[in-house]
């Protein structure tokens, strides 16, 4: 049986899993493309859900964890997204590195 805090943590989870971008990654509001650092947190926020909760989908981490390394641009760094909807969405490529690399490990 499921706690209080697991069955809201669920109900996030649910709700975070809608805005997977069709073409890999995740998207603010789920549209294409995926965006590389928002991926990332996501990446590392299911990764702290599986100690919670027994259904976090390992296949749907698998998928973004290969979307993002199909980011790489084969100079030790990533391609990024430079249509982002405010500044956070596109943060200086050195941080944004440093953060996906972070998320990786």
């Amino acid at each position: 049986m499921m706690s209080e805090g697991q069955k809201k943590l669920q109900k996030g989870y649910d709700h975070l899993l809608t805005f997977e971008a069709k073409k890999g990654g995740y998207e603010w509001f789920g549209a294409d493309p995926g965006h590389e650092a928002l991926s990332a947190y996501g990446l590392m926020q299911f990764d702290e859900m599986k100690e919670v909760l027994p259904n976090v989908d390992t296949s749907m981490m698998s998928r973004v964890k290969d979307w993002i390394l199909t980011k790489r641009d084969g100079k030790g760094s990533f391609k990024f997204r430079t249509d982002g909807l405010d500044s956070f969405s596109s943060p200086p490529a050195d941080i944004a590195d440093a953060y996906i690399l972070w998320a990786l490990t």
